[in-house]
């Protein structure tokens, strides 16, 4: 089995799903590569008497490792929709009023109990 035209024959297959799955541009390389990298130790895997042909064979395996080349660039991402912005003058607020809140309580721990009842 010449594994030139093996991968070359699995090309199309390849870049049909870094398109489905929208890798971007600069990602797009690096998962073709690790795509022949897969294709070149699978080959030792493949028994053609089995009754499958090369491209069922390897197409599964490089949709998975685009998917997890998905799965890799999303790890830890956050959806755009979950991001807030956070106005640093209402933080300065926030600390603000925490600070008056805790000497506030100092102040009454400090009073009698006659002078909290009031």
């Amino acid at each position: 089995m010449d594994k030139e035209k093996v991968i070359k024959s699995m090309d199309k297959g390849i870049y049909y799903f870094i398109n489905m799955y929208n890798i971007e541009t600069q990602d797009q390389e690096d998962v073709y590569q690790q795509c022949i990298l897969k294709i070149l130790t699978s080959l030792e895997q493949y028994k053609p008497s089995k009754g499958t042909t090369i491209n069922q064979f390897l197409m599964p395996r490089i949709r998975g490792v685009v998917k997890e080349a998905v799965r890799q660039k999303n790890k830890g991402a956050i959806p755009k929709d979950e991001i807030y912005i956070i106005d640093s003058c209402e933080i300065e607020q926030e600390l603000l009023a925490e600070e008056k809140y805790k000497s506030l309580e100092k102040a009454i721990s400090k009073l009698s109990r006659m002078q909290k009842k009031l």
